[in-house]
C-alpha cells in the first residue's frame, strides 16, 4: 500500500521510487505507475473533490426517473429504492455504481465526471408512484 499524499506528488513518485520502494522490477511497470500516478494529479486539478457537475437545485426542475430501467447509475437505483417520500441521504458512491472506467462525457465529449470518479449526492426523495 502506498501513502496517497505520495501518489499524487510528482517529484516523490518516480520510476526510481518504484522499482526501489515498490518492488517493480520490469521498467515498463514501473512507467505506467508513473502514467496514472500523473492522470490522478491532472484529474485532481481539473476536477477538485467537491465540484458539482449536475443539480436540480441549479436546474430549477426535480430530476426523475423509472427505477428499474437503467436510466440511473446502480448506486442512485438503490439508493432511492430504499427511500421513503420526504426522505433525505446524503449518498457516497464508488466509481463501479456510478459511471466506472469510461466517466461520463458531453455529446460533445467534453469530460463531466473523470473515469473512476468516487461520486457524492444529496438526495432528497420528493415524489415516488408505484
Amino acid at each position: 500500500a502506498i501513502d496517497g499524499t505520495k501518489l499524487m506528488d510528482g517529484s516523490f513518485f518516480t520510476e526510481e521510487y518504484c522499482m526501489d520502494q515498490l518492488g517493480i522490477s520490469n521498467k515498463i511497470q514501473a512507467k505506467k505507475l508513473i502514467m496514472a500516478s500523473r492522470r490522478l494529479i491532472k484529474q485532481q486539478e481539473e476536477y477538485a473533490p467537491g465540484s458539482e457537475f449536475d443539480s436540480s437545485i441549479t436546474r430549477g426542475k426535480n430530476y426523475s426517473f423509472v427505477s428499474g430501467q437503467g436510466r440511473v447509475i446502480k448506486a442512485m437505483e438503490l439508493a432511492v429504492s430504499s427511500m421513503k417520500v420526504g426522505e433525505r441521504a446524503m449518498l457516497a458512491c464508488r466509481a463501479d455504481y456510478a459511471y466506472g472506467s469510461e466517466g461520463l462525457r458531453t455529446s460533445k465529449g467534453d469530460v463531466m465526471v473523470p473515469p473512476f470518479a468516487t461520486l457524492c449526492f444529496d438526495l432528497k426523495l420528493v415524489s415516488a408512484t408505484s
